[in-house]
């Protein structure tokens, strides 16, 4: 999971800033919740992305909200 999170994230990254040189330095904590047994052994890669961007954009919605970008 922490390989997939971090390929995810960084494909992201490179996806929102490539037109500048650098990303900026981000942290960012993900939590996943605890599942059945065997839950994320079976996970398949596409419903991991799927759940990632489903994430990001709620996350994308929080941010917009802050005083900081309005």
């Amino acid at each position: 999971m922490k390989r997939w999170t971090r390929e995810w994230l960084r494909a992201r990254m490179k996806y929102l800033f490539e037109s500048k040189q650098e990303a900026p330095a981000v942290d960012l904590n993900i939590g996943f919740r605890p599942m059945p047994a065997d839950f994320y052994k079976k996970l398949l890669r596409v419903d991991f992305d799927q759940s990632m961007e489903r994430g990001w954009k709620q996350l994308m919605i929080q941010v917009k909200r802050t005083p900081a970008h309005e």
